[in-house]
């Protein structure tokens, strides 16, 4: 087996293990609210939030907002229920993405 360059160690499953913020700790967490959140309604529609952004809705129940544009983008009302970044309010910052909880209508 090759090498590995001295930087794999930080991503490893030990070095993210029980680390707040480490991308580890994201996936297991999204997989955790994805068995919960996910039951009944299994529908799937692409929302369109303009250039740059890749959004749909599961259900009525969860929204996934990724953007990928070099400014940020206002979300949608409702909560924010897991983010590849600490503290989205109402704007989604550029090389981000959350799951929304859309408000009741």
């Amino acid at each position: 087996w090759l090498p590995q360059p001295e930087w794999f160690g930080a991503r490893s499953v030990e070095a993210q293990t029980e680390i707040e913020g480490s991308t580890l700790e994201l996936y297991r967490a999204a997989l955790h609210l994805r068995r919960e959140l996910l039951v009944g309604d299994q529908s799937f529609d692409w929302i369109d939030l303009g250039v740059g952004v890749l959004a749909f809705a599961r259900g009525s129940d969860v929204m996934c907002i990724a953007n990928y544009g070099p400014t940020a983008v206002d979300l949608p009302a409702g909560d924010v229920i897991i983010s590849s970044v600490p503290g989205v309010g109402t704007a989604l910052p550029t090389d981000a993405t959350v799951w929304v909880r859309p408000a009741a209508r």
